[in-house]
């Protein structure tokens, strides 16, 4: 049964569907330890943490990577503290000395957040992005859809695990209501082979 329905906002360009029970036996850590090392894997790991690279002039500009994975690209990165809900996810941050609670912490040292598959998972992204703390730069990769019957017709709808589904401008209207700016995006992991995904570069604006 699923946990709701999915309720779409057109005027917005967000659509959100409720989760209540998160319980699964998917052992999500390995799953995404088994796509990393595929050759289309690495070559997304490596188009990310090089278009961070290409926004954060300083290379070794520490980031928090929210919703590891498996770790790949924290581990790719060099300079990256992650965060995540999942055991394994967080035992293996543990172990490399990476954890850091952002909810809990304070991210002010950290230049920019990334959410490579992840924000479309988080109920309220705005306690991360609406932080006074919360860093200069913000990169997501999430699947983007026309509307809500693409949405419903999509390979990314997952009513068990995404809880927000954005248009490009749905999504820029999230990110403006927190003071971000769209500065870039592209389609780098469909070229990679992925079906819908899109990456976003935004910046904070500075306040007048």
């Amino acid at each position: 049964m699923l946990s709701g329905l999915l309720a779409w906002y057109p005027e917005a360009g967000i659509g959100h569907m409720p989760i209540t029970d998160t319980r699964t036996k998917r052992d999500y850590f390995a799953e995404y330890q088994v796509l990393a090392i595929t050759d289309m894997g690495k070559a997304i790991t490596d188009a990310r943490v090089q278009l961070v690279r290409k926004w954060l002039i300083d290379q070794e500009a520490p980031v928090l990577d929210i919703g590891i994975g498996c770790g790949a690209f924290v581990a790719a990165y060099g300079f990256a503290g992650g965060y995540d809900v999942d055991p394994k996810g967080v035992a293996w941050l543990v172990n490399q000395g990476a954890y850091v609670d952002p909810y809990r912490e304070n991210i002010a040292r950290y230049h920019a957040l990334t959410f490579w598959d992840s924000i479309e998972h988080i109920e309220d992204p705005g306690a991360l992005l609406g932080k006074p703390d919360a860093p200069r730069f913000v990169f997501i990769s999430t699947p983007i859809y026309p509307g809500a019957a693409e949405t419903i017709a999509s390979k990314h709808f997952k009513p068990f695990e995404h809880r927000w589904y954005f248009t490009f401008q749905g999504l820029v209207r999230v990110l403006a209501k927190y003071g971000y700016a769209l500065k870039a995006s592209n389609r780098m992991e469909c070229d990679l082979g992925r079906e819908d995904i899109e990456t976003f570069v935004f910046q904070k604006e500075a306040k007048q």
